[in-house]
């Protein structure tokens, strides 16, 4: 089947998280390293190519330790694509970048991969790349593989506590079956089956974090009572530390505007309790 080749054999290129550039050869030495030996090429022209495209061509003679972080990123991006692999491996390309050059990179890194005529495989721990950077998603937790789904999919529904996470939930409750109802034991509610699309099964229960209130008193059927463990303001936020009634949870850490903050609550520093208002759309199961 052809599967056990040497590594340059494989047609597999892959993007290391701290870009692995030659550090004694020049940008136009790294990219062009990544060509491999083809009849009818001109080498010389493909490795201008990518330079071009890139915006690298003023950088050419220029040595790694000479360029910013972005500037890599580029040349090791260049370094990939010249070779035209049927396979990419992308691990964590942004973990070294700045929050600002880290979405003008993946701008670009996008665009070029919907040129692309072959696959990739892109890895990483953040919700926000992964919305931005990929169609569909695979979720690896302790060593196993979920079911592959569609990123619209992956994001209503993830279907298990590290998809949850990786999809932005921060709250989280174990359940208990009874006969006709739920027992959400860590956020002391009862959910009845009857309201559920899965009867019977269920182990645990996450809240997706958008579009929910806080409030003084409770203003919905579901509310869930948080502790405030204590509250820090700046000029324009509050940044509630928030705790579940079972202390051995994990503590809930969230930004809010203090103009709004003020209008619902006052001083939030009188409030020994608050709370989170929220509608059965916003559960995810597993």
């Amino acid at each position: 089947r052809r599967i056990n080749l040497r590594p340059q054999l494989r047609r597999v290129a892959y993007l290391f998280q701290d870009y692995a550039l030659f550090p004694s050869k020049t940008v136009r030495d790294n990219i062009a390293y990544g060509l491999f030996k083809k009849q009818g090429i001109d080498k010389a022209s493909e490795v201008q190519f990518w330079l071009d495209r890139m915006q690298l061509s003023h950088l050419a003679n220029h040595l790694p330790a000479q360029l910013s972080g972005g500037q890599r990123q580029r040349v090791a991006l260049a370094r990939i694509f010249i070779n035209q692999a049927e396979l990419l491996l992308l691990d964590e390309p942004f973990s070294a970048l700045d929050s600002f050059l880290k979405w003008q990179v993946a701008s670009d890194l996008r665009e070029e991969l919907q040129h692309y005529p072959s696959g990739s495989i892109f890895v990483s721990h953040d919700r926000d790349e992964v919305r931005e950077m990929v169609d569909s998603v695979v979720v690896i937790d302790e060593g196993r593989s979920y079911r592959k789904s569609k990123l619209e999919d992956f994001l209503s529904q993830p279907g298990s506590e590290a998809a949850c996470r990786l999809s932005g939930a921060r709250i989280f409750s174990r359940l208990i079956e009874a006969e006709d109802a739920y027992q959400a034991v860590d956020w002391q509610l009862t959910l009845p089956k009857q309201e559920l699309k899965q009867k019977t099964g269920l182990r645990g229960v996450a809240l997706n974090m958008q579009d929910f209130k806080l409030s003084p008193r409770p203003k919905s059927k579901l509310a869930l009572k948080l502790f405030v463990q204590n509250a820090k303001e700046s000029r324009s936020q509050v940044l509630l530390n928030l705790q579940l009634a079972n202390p051995e949870t994990e503590a809930i850490r969230y930004q809010m505007d203090l103009a709004s903050c003020k209008r619902e609550f006052g001083s939030i520093q009188n409030q020994e309790h608050i709370f989170l208002n929220f509608d059965r759309n916003q559960l995810w199961f597993w």
